[in-house]
């Protein structure tokens, strides 16, 4: 900033916070924005970092953040920062000579205090970038959305930018057929895609684009969502399905307001749960949400106040109102009872007993629409102490859809669950992995028949502890696998299978080879790529602490405690 100059105006844009990059710390935030002072009327591009609420001091701020001319290729007028993400800064600026028609995107590397000018065609393109996304915490690989008219007319676009290299790639416009211009104002990752916000030549959009398995863009899909009553509304952020914009309404001369409005559309950021023991018997085991995109915690539940046991956890969207809920299912030393939460209230949607209420050990838990209703259904497995019965029970009504046992009946170490088609015939296929007592075995049956489809054992037949399962395309390649860890009393051995031959693909030690707590696992995208990962949580004995791993490459994504470090009731994932 100008010393003696007086700041007339000033606007701020993209705010950044811990949630997202870690290195900022709690409770600070980042923000970027432009300001004019006294002297000039150019527009100068300024950033704070620092406390959200409270004192700050001038070394948060950095002022004249402006993109230098040698750069630009002409004298710079305005320099107008819109986000920023990462260890970057994007926005847009002007040159002197033609301030309205010159208009072109930058990109600023905050800890290499380095400027990319970002022209798409020419300068005469108005190439304009107004959105970041950090595809994962600490990822080099970022998303850019703006406008340019290199196909004539503003058309909104996407490119993704390397950082380490610089690159960039899988450049792509993205007109709609009813307007006759747009522009892209906001980014938010979701799985599988992306959720953005756009300016059109009909008001503002609400705008869905997937990602593709071959890692471009698919098609956009344009939601309006114009303020109800306004004369004019813009959009002008996006976080998850949450537009965000502002309004003028008549009365009194033009009102200025603001709008959140929530957007029908994919699921943001299917939550990976966990479920954790309490640390002391006074207190409640507890349920956990972490959002994929961010790896932040989002909230703590507590499904059965009281109950200090393990939970067993998954995910999905239950009252399909395009939010992943809660499912929860308590462990051994409490009763069958499954419960239902809202992600985003902790509220108990539904609550039932899978067997018999006075039965201690527990039950393990799936998510599917099993009878193709549009709803969720539960598969229930019986936990340790119980034969080794499987329920399906319907998610309108909660009544029993089917049931069998997946081992010997006087078996008594239960059966862990799991599901998807495996052999695309339309029906939710179930996996099932026997409890401790007997030999690993895991079995794959046909859902609509109950025949065996393939069968084997996933750790010597000597090892008694137990088998987890979980399952899904880790591979991203169109392809089942069957992930297993190993149970207590054994080193934490993750293992990954073709369900329709039993032959092992890779196995890898998911926690130090003398932990003997055993391992859980589960499989969801836990770093919000789009892409399913492995997830593993340790057994009892060890601290909370979940693992993200990759398939085939078995790199750990990321690592972290559910909860207290020092609580070593284990944890289980989703």
């Amino acid at each position: 900033m100008v010393s003696g100059q007086t700041i007339t105006s000033s606007l701020y844009y993209g705010p950044n916070t811990n949630l997202f990059d870690p290195t900022l710390g709690e409770g600070n935030i980042r923000i970027v924005g432009s300001y004019k002072y006294s002297g000039s009327t150019a527009d100068h591009g300024v950033m704070y970092t620092g406390p959200l609420s409270g004192t700050t001091n001038s070394a948060n701020w950095t002022g004249n953040l402006d993109v230098p001319s040698l750069f630009a290729g002409g004298v710079v007028f305005n320099t107008i920062p819109h986000s920023t993400m990462g260890n970057f800064v994007v926005g847009n600026y002007d040159l002197v000579s033609s301030p309205t028609t010159t208009g072109n995107a930058f990109i600023y590397n905050i800890s290499a205090n380095s400027w990319t000018v970002l022209d798409i065609g020419s300068k005469t393109n108005d190439t304009t970038v107004y959105g970041i996304w950090q595809n994962g915490i600490g990822s080099t690989s970022y998303t850019l959305a703006g406008g340019s008219k290199n196909n004539g007319v503003q058309t909104a676009f996407l490119m993704d930018f390397d950082s380490t290299t610089g690159a960039f790639s899988n450049l792509k416009f993205f007109p709609d057929s009813n307007s006759t211009f747009t522009h892209f104002e906001g980014i938010t990752g979701r799985n599988g895609g992306y959720n953005l916000v756009a300016t059109t030549s009909n008001g503002p959009a609400f705008v869905t684009v997937a990602r593709l398995s071959n890692g471009t863009f698919g098609t956009a899909t344009y939601t309006p969502i114009d303020y109800p009553g306004s004369t004019i509304s813009t959009g002008n952020t996006v976080y998850q399905n949450y537009a965000m914009g502002i309004f003028t309404s008549p009365g009194g001369g033009p009102i200025v307001n603001s709008y959140v409005t929530q957007v029908p559309g994919p699921i943001a950021s299917s939550p990976l749960v966990t479920g954790t023991p309490a640390l002391a018997s006074s207190g409640s085991s507890t349920v956990s949400l972490y959002d994929p995109v961010t790896g932040r915690p989002t909230g703590i539940a507590v499904p059965f106040p009281g109950f200090t046991g393990a939970i067993h956890v998954a995910s999905g969207d239950f009252n399909n109102d395009g939010v992943a809920d809660i499912f929860a299912a308590a462990g051994e030393g409490g009763g069958p009872a499954i419960a239902i939460l809202n992600s985003q209230t902790g509220e108990v949607l539904e609550s039932f007993f899978a067997f018999d209420p006075a039965f201690t050990g527990g039950v393990f838990i799936a998510v599917q629409d099993f009878n193709g209703d549009g709803i969720l259904d539960i598969i229930a497995g019986a936990g340790t102490g119980g034969g080794p019965e499987v329920r399906i029970f319907d998610g309108s009504n909660l009544r029993v859809l089917k049931s069998f046992f997946a081992y010997a009946q006087d078996f008594t170490g239960g059966v862990r669950v799991a599901t998807l088609d495996f052999n695309n015939d339309g029906i939710l296929d179930l996996v099932t992995g026997a409890g401790p007592g007997g030999a690993a075995h895991v079995k794959v049956f046909d859902g609509a028949t109950n025949a065996i489809l393939s069968q084997w054992y996933a750790y010597p037949i000597s090892f008694t502890g137990g088998v987890f399962v979980a399952v899904g395309d880790i591979g991203n390649d169109g392809t089942i696998e069957v992930v297993t860890g190993a149970g207590a009393g054994g080193a934490p051995v993750v293992a990954v299978w073709d369900p329709y031959t039993g032959v092992l693909l890779a196995q890898f030690y998911a926690y130090a080879e003398d932990f003997t707590g055993g391992v859980r696992v589960g499989v969801s995208d836990g770093n919000g790529d789009g892409i399913l990962d492995i997830i593993t949580g340790a057994g009892k004995g060890g601290g909370p602490q979940v693992n993200g791993f990759s398939f085939p490459d078995l790199d750990l994504l990321f690592s972290f405690y559910s909860g207290d470090p020092a609580n070593t009731g284990g944890v289980y994932v989703s």
